[in-house]
């Protein structure tokens, strides 16, 4: 007897579409991702690497613990990378490898770099399964491209930080209590759980996960026909339980000090080194943050965003309302918020379940448009037309923004053709540390180890060592830097730093000629704005170079360099 057996379909129009917009996200993640390199630009990178080598030292950073689980990923990629070199022959010892990151940061920073990459293409992936659990494919799709194209996690997915895992951990996290809702089997409320503690771990904002899988909870419970104490019940223990141990056993800086868990609430006040900086003013953040949203999403998707709210809460079912409700507890957290800085990127979290909350939008309105007039496939084909244009725009642009050239390079450059070795500069940053400064021109060897011989006084072994390391590996020009943390610390009169006979003086343009800063303090602000007018008044003063990003289509800040000798 003849049997007649279909294969099935390897790619459906689904699948295809998912892995189109997987290969968008991808490349706009990845392009350029070796910017910059072999010098470091951001903080935010250098403490995630500096924190997992100082592990691998045998040294563990108790005080940092509102930020934090990156870094033991990247403890276990370069344990990897360093057994691989010790089999290659290339080290043959910590000290080695210390010396070997000295010499070229490179490797390193591609490392974690394209684990920001592979974390924020997965991300897309995770909103697509995310939208396709709660509503259908259509929806799921459509967010996972709008948030592929989300110019802010295009930016900080090329930077090793912890936002990108922060974000996709809170998916993660959203996807599981998905499945809390559908089924209710303990071990997805365990995975839910481990989520929420990986993502807070990260950084800690994420907490406000604990609302939605909150609200599935109850909806859980009440669909099971149990009452108040079916709120207390095995599996509500058991996920607070395995929550508690992820997170404490992540971050026990917290167990040491356990007020340090209240001072992240605002409930006890925590201590600070320089708690008299932001003294200045805080501008309506629930304007500032939506306008912050207008810039990123653009009028129209920012409208269907809050008309997908508003359906979720009147009409939508309990995917949509978790959505909204987290949406809404998110945003309400980072407007009354203690914290004096404010920033597009702060609102990472929210746009992931945003996006999905849009798109559910933008069906319900289609569908609607059906039931009225049939227009609804023409509506929807100009929407995505008006929406989609200039999120494409701007996603190119901001991913291209890092093939062009660094004003702080273009300086470096300036500097080592124009200025003799050993001159005396100042210039912001904080001491030693060579990402924090404006521009990375090599500290004199006689002030690293000064430096080290600080840091050793100061119990920071691991930091003295790398001191030392640096001193006896570095290559090339270096200059008697003098730096300071400008926006923590009074300028002094001109006078004074010729007195210490600095000669040249390098700051950012923007940030002295302009009141920007409101967050800080009113002394802070008029102290800076009084150096820069005594700067340019200065007969003795004079501007040697400046090095504009709009006018040398670069990136980076306003750099000027004044001779300030009295020669």
């Amino acid at each position: 007897m003849n049997t007649m057996t279909s294969s099935p379909k390897r790619f459906t129009p689904e699948m295809l579409c998912l892995l189109g917009i997987t290969l968008i996200a991808f490349a706009l993640r990845v392009w350029n991702i070796g910017y910059d390199l072999p010098r470091i630009y951001r903080g935010i990178e250098y403490i995630e690497v500096m924190r997992a080598l100082e592990l691998g030292m045998g040294q563990f950073n108790f005080n940092r613990i509102a930020k934090g689980g990156l870094f033991y990923l990247l403890f276990f990629e370069y344990g990897i990378f360093f057994v691989v070199l010790w089999f290659l022959g290339v080290v043959a010892s910590p000290q080695d490898f210390a010396a070997y990151f000295m010499k070229d940061l490179t490797p390193f920073w591609i490392i974690g770099r394209m684990t920001s990459v592979l974390m924020g293409t997965a991300s897309v992936v995770l909103v697509y399964l995310l939208g396709k659990k709660l509503f259908d494919a259509k929806v799921g799709l459509l967010a996972a491209l709008f948030f592929a194209l989300n110019p802010i996690h295009i930016e900080f997915s090329h930077y090793i930080c912890v936002d990108i895992p922060m974000i996709m951990m809170s998916i993660a996290a959203l996807y599981m209590m998905a499945f809390v809702s559908s089924d209710g089997t303990l071990k997805y409320y365990i995975a839910t759980s481990l989520c929420v503690a990986l993502a807070m771990l990260n950084k800690f904002p994420a907490v406000v996960l604990v609302v939605p899988f909150f609200i599935v909870h109850v909806a859980r419970v009440r669909k099971e026909g149990k009452g108040f104490f079916g709120l207390l019940e095995r599996r509500a223990i058991y996920s607070v339980l395995v929550f508690g141990l992820s997170y404490f056993v992540g971050a026990p800086g917290l167990i040491r000090e356990p007020w340090r868990f209240l001072a992240l609430f605002g409930l006890v006040s925590t201590p600070a080194e320089h708690a008299d900086i932001y003294t200045g003013e805080t501008p309506n953040l629930w304007l500032h943050y939506a306008g912050l949203l207008n810039d990123n999403l653009g009028p129209l998707l920012l409208a269907f965003l809050l008309f997908g709210l508003f359906y979720a809460l009147y009409k939508g079912k309990l995917g949509d309302k978790y959505l909204a409700f987290f949406c809404l507890a998110f945003y309400t957290a980072l407007c009354i918020s203690r914290f004096r800085e404010w920033s597009t990127h702060y609102l990472l979290p929210f746009f992931p379940p945003g996006l999905l909350v849009a798109s559910r939008g933008i069906f319900v309105a289609k569908y609607a448009a059906d039931k009225r007039k049939g227009l609804g496939n023409k509506i929807l084909a100009i929407v995505l037309l008006l929406i989609l244009a200039p999120l494409a725009y701007a996603s190119v642009n901001q991913s291209l923004q890092f093939s062009r050239p660094n004003t702080r390079e273009l300086a470096k450059i300036w500097i080592e053709e124009n200025l003799p070795p050993g001159e005396k500069i100042f210039m912001y940053g904080f001491p030693g540390l060579t990402y924090s400064r404006i521009v990375q021109v090599n500290d004199l060897p006689s002030n690293l180890l000064r430096l080290a011989d600080d840091a050793q006084l100061e119990g920071k072994k691991v930091k003295a060592k790398f001191f030392r390391i640096q001193a006896a590996e570095q290559k090339g020009l270096a200059y008697d830097l003098v730096t300071e943390h400008i926006r923590r610390t009074l300028m002094a009169p001109l006078e004074a730093y010729r007195k210490q006979n600095i000669r040249y003086i390098i700051l950012d343009k923007n940030y002295f000629d302009e009141e920007e800063d409101t967050q800080y303090s009113k002394a802070l602000n008029e102290s800076r704005v009084q150096f820069y007018a005594e700067l340019l008044a200065d007969h003795k003063a004079k501007l040697v170079a400046h090095f504009d990003p709009s006018k040398s289509k670069s990136r980076g800040p306003y750099i000027e360099i004044f001779y300030v000798g009295s020669d």
